[in-house]
């Protein structure tokens, strides 16, 4: 697939809409594009709002998602491109103030919760509103791990590739409940994991940047 919208090596993110077809989003274009599986655009549109828009995810309701670190910023479109609403410094459950500077991962649980991840993972309503914290953040003054990418099972479970001193793995959570466990390979471990879909079969596939591979596990 080519198109304006994919161009300038600055797509870095892709989601499936309710429909079938694929929404990708250009950092360095600011165009999120809209293809059908022939590569064909069938819409695109962009905002002035929009410097560096990186992830992109797509709800039930058509919605579009974007995560925009420069903007420090969390944009919600409607499925035709209208800016609904803007998500900027959120106030959390332990009085913190949390800022979208650092978003590494972004996607939509079965409910249309948005999940955030950085150095931590947060949901929000699927209007934008802070509902909670799933994940802790490092403690402050001590180095911790990053998430690199997020995704929801149809089963509820979140999965998140995650490294932490030279350690890489996938974790799995339930969405209201803490983490399950996680996933790695002894023979065959996770240098650099990226992004990451699943399977109805609780299958999950990790794109390895630092094995320049894409690993299939079973998680069940």
């Amino acid at each position: 697939m080519t198109t304006d919208g994919l161009e300038k090596q600055g797509c870095t993110g892709i989601a499936i809409t309710p429909c079938g077809t694929l929404m990708a989003v250009n950092w360095r274009t600011k165009l999120i594009t809209e293809l059908d599986r022939d590569g064909k655009v069938v819409k695109q549109f962009t905002s002035p709002e929009l410097q560096q828009p990186t992830c992109i995810a797509v709800s039930s309701n058509s919605d579009v998602i974007i995560a925009d670190n420069t903007a420090e910023c969390l944009f919600i479109f409607d499925h035709i491109g209208r800016l609904k609403k803007k998500v900027y410094k959120v106030l959390k459950e332990d009085g913190s103030t949390y800022v979208l500077r650092n978003v590494s991962g972004l996607t939509v649980a079965p409910n249309d919760d948005i999940l955030v991840a950085d150095n931590h993972i947060i949901s929000f309503s699927p209007d934008g509103a802070f509902k909670r914290t799933i994940t802790n953040p490092p403690v402050k003054g001590k180095a911790g791990g990053f998430y690199s990418g997020i995704t929801v099972d149809v089963h509820g479970n979140i999965l998140a590739t995650k490294t932490e001193r030279g350690r890489a793995c996938v974790e799995v959570h339930r969405i209201q409940d803490h983490i399950l466990f996680y996933i790695d390979s002894f023979s065959d471990k996770l240098k650099r994991p990226a992004g990451l879909i699943t399977t109805p079969d609780y299958h999950v596939y990790v794109c390895d940047l630092g094995n320049d591979s894409l690993k299939k596990y079973k998680y069940r």
